[in-house]
């Protein structure tokens, strides 16, 4: 499978795919440069902090892509996430996942379940 960094060129696919799922679109100037793009049907954002815990978000797949495709696609994103992140120094990933399928994914990679029931909040300034 094919594994790229996510361009600008990318968005409005990406953005296609948050559609397809019920999700708002993340405008771009929120989205940090280490996007990943896995066989043009899957994506992840890690975003960095100061501190050694970084974050995964945002990862969606094409609905429209073949479902073996998309699985075989996650767990290859996950991976390349976890070792740009571990390659930059962070010894921790958070992620916010509320689709069980993704969460069980994300346990297959080592992931832990910490807090449940949350509600995400976000203020513009």
């Amino acid at each position: 499978m094919n594994v790229r960094f996510f361009t600008e060129s990318d968005y409005p696919t990406v953005c296609s795919w948050w559609k397809d799922h019920e999700w708002p679109s993340i405008p771009l100037i929120f989205l940090p440069k280490t996007g990943i793009i896995v066989d043009d049907c899957a994506v992840g954002f890690v975003y960095g902090t100061d501190s050694k815990l970084c974050w995964l978000e945002f990862v969606v797949v094409d609905k429209r892509a073949e479902k073996e495709r998309r699985r075989k696609a996650l767990d290859i994103l996950i991976s390349e996430a976890t070792n740009i992140a571990k390659e930059c120094g962070y010894v921790a990933m958070f992620s916010s996942v509320s689709h069980k399928g993704l969460i069980e994914r994300y346990k297959n990679h080592n992931f832990q379940i910490t807090d449940q029931n949350m509600t995400n909040l976000i203020r513009t300034l």
